[in-house]
Formats: structure tokens, sequence, C-alpha cells
């Protein structure tokens, strides 16, 4: 199982933008929620969550993200383009890891 990439497009105007990704939707489930930095070359990540679901906001230059599924053994990557600011769903059980691979 792969995780969902939401690349919602920001709205903008000339005070800047914004983005609204669980707009519309009840989120009883999210239980942890933060905001990291990741220095150029730095990897985040490197583990998985055996009963939750993690919700991951790009932001920034590009990332590699590398999923496994725990249970399968399948291996995926990815190119995130964070100027789009996606919105990445990571499913209990899958490993994840994010490297940034931007400036």
């Amino acid at each position: 199982m792969e995780p969902t990439i939401i690349e919602q497009a920001s709205v903008a105007d000339d005070r800047g933008f914004v983005v609204r990704h669980f707009e519309g939707k009840q989120l009883n489930d999210v239980c942890n929620t933060h905001l990291v930095s990741l220095n150029p070359g730095a990897v985040r990540g490197n583990h998985f969550h055996p009963a939750q679901t993690e919700y991951i906001f790009f932001l920034g230059d590009k990332c590699k993200l590398v999923t496994v599924d725990s249970v399968t053994g399948e291996r995926t990557e990815k190119i995130i383009d964070g100027k789009k600011c996606p919105l990445i769903i990571v499913p209990q059980k899958i490993a994840h890891a994010i490297k940034n691979i931007g400036a």
C-alpha cells in the first residue's frame, strides 16, 4: 500500500498563499501534529506507526519520500515538490523516510 499524495494547489494573492488541505473534512482520528524543518541532505522519519496514520505537509524545495510496507516489503520512492504544498497521507504499518534533496 502506497501513501496518498494530495497535490492541492494553494490559493495566492498579493499577501501570500494559503493551503487548506483538511477544509471540509472531519478528522476525529488526528492525534499528533508537528512541524519540522529538514536541512539539505538530512533525513527524517525512517520509522512506521503500527496503528496510526501520519499526515505530512511539505513546504519548500524537493524531497525524496521512500516508503516500505512493513507487511509485504513493497518499496516505493517518489520525488515530492514542496512548492506545491502537498499533503502526504501515510497509512499505518508503512515505513517512511524523507530526505531533503533540494538546496
